[in-house]
């Protein structure tokens, strides 16, 4: 859930076309890590305490729903 003011539209994980903050490995695992924004809080070790190794999950988890040249190698 959002934690600032108002709550922004969640980007559609399949298009990253429209994605805000970078659809490299590297930027997604650093929005998922240290937030994005001021609707999506850290979830790294100053958020919720995800561990790296989790949030890699989530990278690769994210990357293969969506178009064939971003696939997890």
């Amino acid at each position: 859930r959002a934690q600032g003011s108002a709550i922004a539209v969640a980007a559609d994980l399949t298009r990253p076309e429209s994605w805000k903050f970078g659809t490299d490995e590297a930027k997604v695992f650093s929005s998922i890590r240290s937030g994005a924004g001021d609707n999506m809080p850290p979830f790294g070790p100053i958020g919720q305490g995800l561990k790296d190794e989790e949030i890699w999950d989530l990278v690769n988890f994210i990357r293969s729903i969506g178009p064939d040249a971003l696939q997890p190698k």
